[in-house]
């Protein structure tokens, strides 16, 4: 059985994430605001996406926000 590789989402992987999102939600987004935000959240410090790949074709994403809590002070 092949492995699954982890690693970083990229601006280069816009169009495979859009896929993902539109084959989850059962629905077309637009494609340009997609990427708009997409890569604006690549840029924000407080997010993260990885996705899983196998055989070189991206299977599977993990999307992760940070945020700091008032009741974790």
């Amino acid at each position: 059985m092949p492995a699954c590789e982890l690693r970083p989402a990229t601006q280069y992987d816009t169009d495979a994430v859009y896929a993902l999102i539109c084959e989850l939600k059962q629905a077309e987004f637009d494609h340009h605001a997609f990427r708009v935000g997409f890569n604006a959240n690549l840029r924000d410090p407080n997010m993260r996406y990885h996705l899983a790949l196998l055989d070189g074709e991206v299977v599977g994403m993990i999307g992760l926000h940070l945020q700091f809590h008032l009741h974790h002070v």
